[in-house]
């Protein structure tokens, strides 16, 4: 390999522990939310197990609450699981630039044989 080869691979590896690094914090936030998501429904549940001694105003605030709460702890599972994908390249939202693809391939098989 000669010194260009190498200093590639070596950014690509850099930029994917980077990848990984952020994907991880984003993972341990993600995880905190997700328990205060977990303990508040917990709570709202509660609240609608204890309704006899609710009024039922009350009773379909709570309701409500815990609908929207388990709406948005959805939404926020989906944005995780996307931003996953996407910090590891395994999807994106751009289509593929199959023509930049090919070039930057010609570019490394090109400076691999002119290595030989």
């Amino acid at each position: 390999m000669d010194d260009d080869t190498t200093a590639d691979a070596e950014t690509l590896r850099a930029e994917m522990r980077a990848r990984i690094e952020q994907a991880r914090k984003r993972h341990d936030l993600a995880q905190k939310v997700f328990e205060r998501f977990i303990n508040a429904l917990i709570d709202l549940t509660d609240k609608i197990e204890a309704a006899k001694e609710m009024e039922k105003g009350e009773i379909d605030k709570t309701v409500r609450e815990l609908s929207k709460s388990l709406i948005f702890a959805t939404e926020e599972a989906q944005k995780y699981e996307k931003c996953v994908l996407e910090n590891t390249g395994l999807v994106a939202d751009a289509p593929l630039d199959l023509d930049a693809i090919r070039s930057e391939i010609g570019s490394r098989l090109d400076r691999l044989r002119a290595t030989r």
